[in-house]
């Protein structure tokens, strides 16, 4: 929701602050209603990019209770302990979560604020309020993406917005 919050004030600051005097002005309605119109796309692409980040599976491992699946895993981490390192006396890493107590694929890290295991994880973003993962992390790019071209078109179009206040001649 915050964040949600935060995009819909960018909006309303950009759009009816400084880009909506232009629509006022004869010489310079079009580039007003193009620029209001490709803002406000960028704003959809941020608004759809995270709601798909926020509410995809970012890989979550499902939990094995089955008996006859944990006894194949059981023989396959003893097939797996007992290969040695370079140095013949270091044991290579166990696949198994000791917090979840379940299979731990490759790449796959636990995450402490969702108590779960995820695939490929990246990192837990309190922005998404999910993981970032193998399922999300193409999502939570396309966030960071779209969220730095509304962020620089914002910029441009305040700083062109007061360059025009300071070289147009006050009216009396």
């Amino acid at each position: 929701i915050i964040t949600h919050f935060v995009v819909q004030f960018v909006n309303y600051v950009t759009v009816f602050r400084v880009i909506f005097p232009w629509l006022v002005t004869p010489n310079s309605y079009r580039w007003g209603f193009l620029s209001i119109i490709f803002f406000e796309a960028i704003i959809c692409l941020i608004v759809w990019s995270h709601l798909k980040c926020m509410l995809t599976d970012p890989g979550t491992i499902p939990r094995v209770h089955v008996k006859e699946q944990l006894v194949m895993i059981q023989d396959h981490m003893n097939l797996f302990l007992t290969e040695r390192g370079e140095d013949g006396r270091r044991l290579i890493a166990r696949p198994w979560c000791a917090k979840c107590a379940n299979y731990k694929p490759p790449h796959t890290h636990h995450c402490s604020y969702c108590g779960c295991c995820i695939e490929d994880f990246d990192h837990h973003c309190p922005w998404m309020n999910n993981c970032i993962g193998k399922r999300n992390h193409k999502f939570f790019m396309l966030f960071l993406l779209y969220v730095g071209s509304g962020s620089g078109f914002a910029i441009v179009m305040t700083v062109v917005r007061m360059y025009n206040c300071f070289t147009v001649d006050p009216m009396v």
